[in-house]
């Protein structure tokens, strides 16, 4: 495999595995987090926001 293509594979394999995995675990944290302190719900969607922003650039990549 070519360094491009590793690169390519890893960044592929990251991406869908932070779908299917982290991110889904995450939003379970920031939903219990904005249900204890829901002063906190302006973080966690910025936090949201940038999930999206990331993704997209990974895309484009």
């Amino acid at each position: 495999m070519r360094a491009n293509q590793l690169a390519v594979w890893h960044a592929d394999t990251s991406i869908s595995l932070g779908d299917r995995v982290h991110h889904p675990r995450e939003d379970v944290a920031y939903a219990r987090l904005v249900e204890r302190d829901s002063g906190m719900q302006v973080v966690v969607n910025r936090l949201l926001q940038e999930r999206r922003v990331i993704a997209i650039v990974g895309e484009a990549l």
